[in-house]
């Protein structure tokens, strides 16, 4: 799409088709008429729509391309050596106009936002930035950017201009409402084949779940999401496009899928999983934090980690052996990561004492955000584990159960003291870590819960609907179910687990 500027006149020159003088702030034309001179000077793109050239390949939007080496190389001796990379060139599935040119331009914005509170990287890692250069892909693709961004703005301008969040809130979900239809469409009529079609609906369910944390919290029910994204990358495993994906999306995907396993009896992970990890992610282990030169590795923060916890979950009985280790583990990982949360903290605050600049204080905080999060997941899965392990602290009394639950409740507490500042974006995580230590505290245990539920009602105010306490009892249910007990006894009831194992067909 080659864009050829087209003058720097006037609007009224323009559309009079008269010579501007291109004077500042306003042309002799337009003082002479007695009119405002809006636009002068400003560089206009004309898009012409360009076809492709008769020695291209196809005219989709892929198009592989392989040294002529590499490929002499493969002929001659196919069966020793690997087959040429592919590499793969976006173009646009249609072409590019002034709406489309408006929607990237404004994912871009939202990306590129320096304030921490409304940083989208604190939820969406690099994802995200991977964005704009797909706007125009894919309609679905375009429909999901398209209300994410409404979205952003409809949560921005409710704590920051409140006067003009109403019409904000209207235009999020009219253009929710359309992602959730182009979504529907979609998946009836999916074509798996069809160029980069897995990835695109991917990142679409992700932005369409986005949104409905941050406008329609009310929904409370994200299994199907995740369900469905689960049922893609199972499909791109089966037909070897996992690399379509890319691996900077690859590994917060599997973490969402590995959490929702452990709550979802539904999603069964024991074996796909592993293939697609040891296809994508061999030797990136162990996960690090880095402080400034010192590097630590945490077992705990490892993708293949906790998916055998998640495995372990369902059966606690048959893999105390297992859950044992990962709690002693678990438990000195999180000291570790509190002294390197305290150190980071304590930098930030003497970098601030120092009056450093504010790229200085940017990195500082960026660092102490990035270390409550890992804190963040540990205690996500301590508390599981610990969860697990209440049925038989009978049989393991030197764990001492009760205490280190005890310990990641004040864990939870602090670190939302500490990111209170960071709301609404840069605080996301917290909530959430909120509701599954609320939900794996013991029933007859009281320590922290009052000090749990006013934190939770603290950081709904950031979403209009949002009913955070309400969500960690539906997750305490959904635990039970999953881990086979019993709500009204305790206990093992007799067929829950086999028929939440039921899969739903023909959902997708």
């Amino acid at each position: 799409m080659p864009g050829v500027p087209s003058g720097l006149g006037c609007d009224a020159c323009r559309k009079a088709k008269k010579k501007c003088d291109l004077t500042k702030p306003s042309c002799q034309n337009c003082i002479r008429r007695g009119i405002p001179c809006v636009g002068v000077g400003v560089k206009r793109w004309k898009f012409m729509a360009s076809e492709p050239s008769s020695s291209s390949s196809a005219s989709s939007s892929l198009s592989f391309s392989a040294s002529s080496s590499s490929s002499s190389a493969s002929s001659s001796s196919s069966s020793s050596s690997p087959p040429p990379p592919v590499v793969v060139r976006y173009r646009p599935g249609y072409p590019l106009n002034n709406e489309t040119t408006r929607l990237a331009a404004s994912l871009a914005y939202v990306i590129g936002s320096q304030d921490i509170k409304y940083d989208t990287r604190s939820f969406g890692g690099d994802f995200l930035a991977d964005l704009p250069r797909r706007v125009g892909c894919n309609p679905l693709l375009d429909a999901a950017v398209s209300a994410a961004v409404a979205s952003y703005h409809a949560v921005v301008h409710r704590t920051a201009i409140p006067s003009s969040s109403q019409d904000l809130q209207q235009k999020a979900f009219i253009r929710y409402g359309a992602a959730l239809e182009a979504l529907r469409r979609a998946m009836e009529t999916i074509d798996h084949d069809a160029p980069l079609a897995i990835a695109h609906r991917m990142y679409a369910i992700v932005l369409i779940s986005y949104c409905q944390d941050w406008i329609d919290p009310v929904n409370k029910d994200t299994a199907p999401h995740r369900e469905m994204l689960a049922h893609l990358l199972q499909h791109a495993l089966r037909v070897g496009r996992i690399s379509e994906i890319g691996k900077v999306y690859l590994y917060p995907l599997c973490q969402t899928l590995v959490w929702e396993a452990w709550v979802n009896p539904r999603l069964n992970i024991e074996k796909w999983l592993w293939v697609l990890l040891d296809a994508a992610f061999a030797g990136a282990r162990p996960h690090k934090y880095c402080n400034q030169q010192t590097y630590l590795p945490f077992i705990t923060l490892e993708i293949e980690h906790q998916a055998r916890t998640a495995v372990f979950l369902r059966d606690p009985e048959r893999h105390m052996g297992q859950l044992r280790r990962i709690h002693l583990t678990g438990r000195a990982e999180r000291a570790q990561m509190r002294a390197l949360l305290a150190q980071m903290t304590a930098a930030e605050v003497e970098a601030g004492r120092m009056a450093a600049s504010g790229e200085v204080l940017r990195t500082h905080r960026t660092r102490r955000v990035a270390a409550q999060v890992g804190l963040g997941l540990m205690i996500f899965l301590g508390s599981g584990v610990n969860r697990g392990m209440q049925p038989f602290a009978e049989s393991n009394p030197d764990l001492d159960l009760a205490e280190d639950m005890h310990a990641m409740v004040d864990d939870a507490i602090q670190m939302a003291r500490l990111c209170a500042d960071l709301r609404p974006f840069g605080s996301m995580f917290v909530p959430k870590v909120l509701k599954v230590v609320w939900a794996c505290l013991p029933d007859d245990d009281r320590y922290g819960r009052v000090d749990l539920e006013a934190w939770l009602r603290f950081f709904e105010r950031d979403f209009e609907g949002a009913d955070y306490v309400d969500s960690a009892r539906e997750l305490r249910e959904r635990l039970d179910v999953a881990s086979g007990r019993s709500n009204a006894q305790g206990g093992f009831t007799e067929g829950i687990y086999s028929r939440a194992l039921e899969v739903r067909t023909g959902s997708w």
